[in-house]
This record gives C-alpha cells, sequence and structure tokens, in this order.
C-alpha cells in the first residue's frame, strides 16, 4: 500500500504541474469532502474492508508530502 500511496502522489504531483488550474481545488472543503467519500467508497470496495474514517483527517501538505505516511 505504500507504494500505491507513493505512485498516486507522484501523478497527483504531475496533473498539478501540468494542470496548475487545479491547485485551488485542494484547498476547498467541499470538493474534498466528495472526493474522500468516493476514495472510501472505491477502497471498500476494492479491499472488502468497511473501517475508513468519514472524514479526512489530513492536511493538503501531508496528503503531499512524499515522506508522510498514514497511521
Amino acid at each position: 500500500w505504500q507504494r500505491t500511496i507513493k505512485e498516486q502522489r507522484k501523478e497527483i504531483l504531475y496533473d498539478l504541474k501540468e494542470t496548475p488550474s487545479l491547485k485551488p481545488l485542494l484547498n476547498d472543503v467541499e470538493w474534498r469532502d466528495m472526493i474522500w467519500g468516493k476514495a472510501v467508497g472505491i477502497a471498500a470496495h476494492e479491499t472488502g474492508l468497511d473501517v475508513f474514517p468519514e472524514v479526512c483527517s489530513w492536511t493538503t501538505e501531508q496528503i503531499l508530502d512524499p515522506e508522510f505516511l498514514p497511521d
């Protein structure tokens, strides 16, 4: 799972570099809540687990930080 996180971060950073207009969305609370809800649904379906938090507890900086890994 750590490799997946690192790969996804690379993709996000690339997308932000190629499309800078996406950057403001990262701090849009409604957009982040919507994306988080979708991500939790996908993760629950793929893993068969129902243990994901309803609300994202990480900051944008943490999410994009290559050294940060969630507990």
